[in-house]
């Protein structure tokens, strides 16, 4: 009897039916796919096409993956009833930790300022299987060699905030020394408007990227991406250049920032918005009726111009840090004071070194290199 194989395309395998439900509802909403979920023993995997010929299977999977899904391909032998080839990664407890990590890259070269921050999936054995960088820095010797003694090798999606060198300057670095699957930036309309140079500045680093044919992409509002099942990344909002009263200097890229949401665990929201300032924040509390979230990472790198008291009530985090090196000084303690009054635990990376925020579940626990504080948040 001649061999029938059949190539399924999976995209994943939970302990849970909700969780593949909601998987399979995301993949509806973003690809229009239509999965089928299917249990096997104690585990519901979601299944996306069943195809006789391999190359339609991988043409589906690259579909998927392109869409911000992770995806591998089984064969089954139908007449054997045996499945030849399993890439089914190990199921992952449904308390994996995310680490979101506000890296101190400050320490053996102080002209390394700017903004880097990585979110980082762990599976129940402590094996990194996702990791998002926010960011790059102007220069990042250090973080790369600390995501490395970390155990990064692959760095599924790289996300640039805004078309400021200190943001984005690093990103040669971490597609040298990295697999780098994708590579999210601003949209540029408005800022081409005024600035076209500095949009120019962005699409040269869509061109490094394409020569390592890595995915990139544009993000407005309205937009984003998923990497594996438990972290998303929403761009919700980006200020019209017609709203921005200043065209022609520094402020007016910053206020250019794409605003930033990820969702970790379907329940912890996390706040980042590179270098908005103050003008940008009272338009996005305008435009956005519901801002609150879990993480803050302090706009233009703690100053108080960037974090009033309206966007620090609008998001009332439990915790917020400032990714930079210097003291608090350009009215950086006032951004502290704003925020405590609203509860929130704050830190910086100049005074407490690496910062930590590990989510397992429905725990969030935050520790920091620099010191031996602990502190532990519930949903």
């Amino acid at each position: 009897m001649a061999n029938a194989l059949i190539y399924k395309v999976q995209t994943g395998a939970f302990a849970l039916k909700k969780n593949a439900e909601k998987q399979s509802a995301r993949i509806i909403e973003k690809t229009g796919f239509k999965p089928i979920i299917k249990k096997e023993g104690v585990l519901y995997k979601v299944q996306c096409g069943a195809f006789s010929k391999l190359s339609n299977a991988n043409a589906r999977k690259g579909a998927l993956i392109k869409a911000g899904f992770s995806a591998i391909i089984i064969a089954v032998d139908t007449n054997a009833n045996v499945t030849l080839i399993d890439e089914t990664p190990k199921e992952i407890s449904e308390e994996t930790k995310i680490r979101v990590w506000a890296v101190h890259f400050f320490d053996e070269d102080e002209s390394q300022y700017g903004d880097c921050t990585a979110i980082i999936e762990y599976n129940s054995d402590g094996k990194i299987i996702h990791c998002i960088l926010i960011d790059t820095a102007k220069s990042t010797s250090t973080a790369v060699k600390k995501l490395k003694l970390a155990g990064v090798t692959t760095i599924d999606a790289i996300v640039i905030s805004h078309a400021h060198g200190d943001h984005y300057g690093g990103l040669t670095n971490f597609l040298k020394y990295f697999s780098v699957k994708s590579l999210y930036l601003p949209d540029t309309t408005e800022l081409d408007k005024y600035q076209k140079s500095y949009g120019n500045a962005l699409r040269n680093q869509e061109k490094k990227a394409k020569k390592k044919n890595i995915y990139c992409e544009y993000l407005k509002a309205g937009k984003g991406f998923a990497v594996g099942d438990n972290i998303r990344c929403d761009c919700i909002w980006q200020m019209p250049a017609s709203a921005v009263s200043e065209h022609d200097n520094h402020h007016f890229v910053n206020n250019e920032s794409i605003v930033l949401v990820f969702t970790i665990n379907d329940t912890w929201k996390f706040h980042t918005a590179g270098d908005l300032q103050n003008p940008g924040n009272n338009a996005l509390i305008k435009a956005i009726p519901n801002l609150k979230a879990d993480i803050f990472k302090c706009q233009w790198h703690g100053d108080a111009n960037a974090t009033n008291e309206r966007i620090a009530k609008a998001i009332s985090p439990k915790v917020a840090f400032s990714n930079y090196h210097h003291k608090e000084g350009s009215g950086r303690g006032t951004t502290r004071k704003r925020l405590e009054a609203t509860g929130t635990y704050f830190m910086r990376n100049a005074e407490d070194g690496d910062i930590y925020m590990d989510i397992e579940g429905n725990t969030m626990t935050v520790t920091c290199s620099k010191n031996k504080s602990k502190k532990v948040f519930t949903k």
